[in-house]
């Protein structure tokens, strides 16, 4: 049970169940998906609380180090927003709440509150028959990066990955280790807390309803994506990486055997998350063409937007 606020807790593995209960009320916004939210707690600092039967999350932001708070559900919300923003500014944080789920913004009372939308923190929503055929001209070069891979591979397999199993977790450690050399040394710190990350939601498996799925060529794996079938329609991407340098095409179809796998449990859409305004990951990302976002907002009152 969460607490009630204003009193909090630090995010424990006991605390998924409670947490979902909004997720799956809500939307499976990431930031507020349990496995991510766990995966991601580096340093422990994460805190919930609930007010007035909303999940409210205290967080840090890893590049600035700015602690701010966020909430998802649609109870009283204009004076759950006033009481956050009152708590930010007797901790004396930015008096205004951040990476506000788009369900939550468009309830707020316009005439009190600054909200302005962050780009950089839309989830990307895929639709997963378009991954299962790539149909359509802006889905071509998927099309085209499927074949090349097929050809380069036609004795590859798509699989299931026991995630329980020692010898996969280290070749999809391997994997995740191959991508991090060919990044540029300037991203090292954030290649780096990925894979803590990465590591951190294996270690925890048993309590996050993970799916390990990957990609064999010649027996080696050279591929994967870790995800969550988050409820009956939605299922979200924690971490996907391959060896493109060596295996051309091969995200792409990757993406499209998830789909297959998907779709035959039902699943319509996949939340593959943010971009951050990584140029490069944007433009991955978008070329997916997604069928919507999960929009998130800046909430602050009116007057207090340079805060």
């Amino acid at each position: 049970m969460l607490p009630r606020f204003p009193s909090f807790k630090q995010l424990e593995l006991q605390d998924a169940d409670e947490v979902q209960r909004y997720v799956y009320r809500y939307g499976s916004f990431s930031e507020f998906n349990f496995a991510s939210l766990w995966s991601w707690n580096l340093d422990n600092s994460v805190l919930v609380s609930a007010l007035n039967d909303n999940l409210v999350v205290r967080l840090t932001d890893y590049a600035s180090g700015n602690v701010f708070y966020s909430l998802l559900g649609d109870n009283n919300l204009n004076s759950s927003v006033e009481a956050l923003i009152a708590l930010s500014s007797r901790e004396k944080l930015q008096p205004k709440l951040r990476l506000v789920p788009e369900i939550v913004a468009q309830q707020l009372d316009k005439d009190v509150f600054s909200i302005t939308e962050d780009d950089n923190h839309a989830d990307y929503i895929l639709l997963v028959d378009r991954l299962r055929t790539y149909e359509g001209t802006r889905l071509a070069s998927k099309r085209n990066e499927v074949r090349k891979f097929s050809r380069l591979c036609p004795s590859s397999r798509f699989g299931i990955l026991d995630l329980n199993d020692p010898v996969v977790v280290e070749e999809s450690r391997a994997v995740f280790e191959r991508w991090i050399s060919r990044k540029a040394v300037a991203h090292q710190a954030e290649t780096d807390r990925e894979l803590i990350a990465f590591e951190r939601c294996l270690d925890s498996k048993d309590h996050l309803r993970l799916i390990g799925t990957g990609i064999f060529a010649s027996d080696s794996l050279v591929a994967f994506s870790i995800l969550q079938i988050v409820d009956d329609k939605n299922a979200l991407t924690l971490f996907e990486k391959a060896d493109t340098g060596e295996f051309p095409g091969i995200g792409s179809f990757l993406n499209q055997q998830v789909a297959f796998l998907l779709a035959a449990q039902g699943i319509r859409y996949i939340n593959i998350e943010q971009d951050l305004g990584i140029a490069g990951l944007r433009m991955s990302k978008r070329s997916y063409d997604p069928c919507g976002y999960l929009k998130k907002y800046n909430v602050c009152y009116h007057g207090s937007e340079a805060a």
